[in-house]
């Protein structure tokens, strides 16, 4: 019986909202909503609920709900444009260039020129927000430029702050960040993956993992997920563990994921052999015969093994500074 009568009640509960809506009674409308988006997750409930809770100045309820389809909300140029909303209501000016940055990929023509628009809304809201919240966004330049003398656990917390600044604030913070070496190379590495996120096209030095500067461009770099090595790796993993062991394939892939973090934006270069790369990992797990593989290459094996040493000494700095 609950099965037949579940539309039924989903659908009353809409239309209330929606009437609640119309009479502008916004805090009916979003419990209406609310009830009915706990019986079913559906994107056009969401885009009331979100747009109404904005109405109301809820902006971390919006939050809340909107990330939870923040890939429907991305398929679509309007609805990308609610979305928006949410992120400059929470301050999260660094999200929200990152997403246009990713949006024009596959505009087309008209898309483009209402991205233009949206950027342009974003740096409006930018400045007013460093103009009206002059003091908070002081302090949180100042908070930030202490960074470097706290403990490395403390930095990988703090430097999420960055998301809340000002694009051109954090472009002209971050050219000291990235080559701090009291930083923690996770840190910089953070901070150079949102100078890439949001397409900057200044041009900065980078302390690495060898203690030594590169010039680099963030506009034409990849992110660690979409560098080529990290792909054939992941697949690799993905193949031998994916029906036999997901769990372990789960913990392995994190593993992997920090070690493409501190690698960033050199692992292509670095990573001759992915094969043997991803075949490390499954030996460290007690996953695999190494003996038996005849493309074992012994001078190839001791420089992965070297290099991953090297990156598990960074990891435990984390917490044995």
């Amino acid at each position: 019986m609950n099965q037949i009568e579940f539309p039924k009640e989903f659908q009353r509960l809409v239309r209330l909202g929606k009437h609640a809506l119309d009479e502008g009674e916004l805090l009916k409308a979003t419990e209406y909503f609310s009830s009915a988006y706990d019986l079913e997750q559906d994107f056009s409930v969401n885009l009331l609920l979100v747009s109404t809770l904005l109405e109301l100045g809820e902006a971390d309820k919006a939050f809340e709900y909107a990330k939870e389809m923040w890939h429907d909300y991305f398929k679509s140029i309007d609805y990308l444009g609610l979305y928006l909303q949410v992120l400059l209501q929470k301050r999260l000016f660094i999200q929200a260039t990152s997403l246009i940055g990713s949006k024009r990929e596959t505009a087309n023509t008209d898309e483009q020129h209402l991205l233009d628009d949206y950027q342009e809304q974003i740096t409006q809201t930018e400045h007013a927000y460093q103009q009206l919240e002059y003091r908070k966004v002081k302090e949180g330049i100042k908070n930030l430029q202490s960074l470097s003398t706290a403990d490395y656990l403390t930095q990988m917390g703090e430097i999420k702050k960055i998301e809340t600044l000002p694009t051109e604030v954090f472009e002209s913070l971050a050219a000291t960040f990235l080559k701090d070496e009291l930083l923690h190379q996770l840190v910089r590495s953070k901070v150079l993956e949102e100078l890439v996120k949001i397409q900057s096209e200044q041009t900065y030095d980078f302390l690495w993992l060898d203690e030594k500067l590169y010039t680099v461009v963030p506009k034409n770099l990849l992110l660690p997920a979409s560098a080529k090595t990290y792909q054939q790796v992941s697949n690799l993993l993905e193949e031998k563990l994916v029906n036999d062991n997901p769990s372990l394939l789960l913990n392995m892939m994190n593993e992997v994921r920090l070690h493409f973090a501190l690698l960033f934006p050199y692992a292509d270069e670095k990573i001759k052999n992915p094969y043997l790369w991803a075949v490390s990992y499954l030996v460290d797990y007690a996953e695999y015969n190494l003996q038996a593989d005849a493309r074992l290459e012994e001078n190839e094996w001791e420089a992965i093994q070297q290099l991953k040493e090297q990156l598990q000494e960074q990891i435990q700095k984390l917490y044995f500074q």
